[in-house]
């Protein structure tokens, strides 16, 4: 499988492929400790025979053949975990300027709703200052008015109404 191939697949297909790696060795320690069985059993025909440099041919084939297997599994294994490493940083990269693209974009809502709040405060406050001028006027010329009224009710009343004394007239 190519490191293109490999890059597609998702982290479970990964995981497939790293547990189908898990069982082939598996299966290699299985035929490694059948090839021991069978070596014992070519140590008794070796015994038997009574050829020590024979049975070293046969041994050393099997030996060499396990050891091939053990050591091209660990390649790909040690392949297959780097290239499970290399999908992992890009993805954790990939994710991670997603996630600083999505806080700039919401601190940029929350600043355009600060902005925004603050412009409607200064125009209520402004609004209500306005309004507390127009009423602070009105209710000072009420208030002038009401003086203006109280003063020529008075100036009336002083001429008109005179208080009288008993028995007659005042002088």
């Amino acid at each position: 499988m190519t490191g293109k191939e490999l890059r597609k697949l998702g982290r479970s297909q990964l995981l497939e492929l790293l547990v189908a790696q898990a069982k082939e060795m598996e299966s290699l320690k299985e035929r490694l400790a059948e090839a021991e069985a069978q070596m014992e059993k070519r140590q008794i025909a070796i015994d038997e025979a009574g050829s020590i440099a024979e049975a070293s041919l046969a041994l050393s084939g099997i030996f060499e053949a396990a050891e091939e297997a053990v050591s091209q599994y660990m390649e790909n294994i040690k392949d297959l975990s780097d290239r499970q490493q290399k999908v992992y940083v890009q993805r954790e990269q990939e994710n991670r300027k997603k996630a600083d693209e999505i806080l700039k974009k919401a601190q940029r809502g929350a600043d355009l709703l600060l902005n925004s709040a603050r412009e409607e405060c200064r125009r209520l406050e402004e609004d209500t200052r306005k309004q507390c001028q127009r009423l602070e006027e009105d209710t000072r010329k009420r208030c002038e008015n009401m003086v203006s009224s109280a003063k020529k009710k008075e100036a009336t009343s002083d001429v008109i109404s005179l208080p009288l004394r008993q028995g007659g007239f005042r002088s």
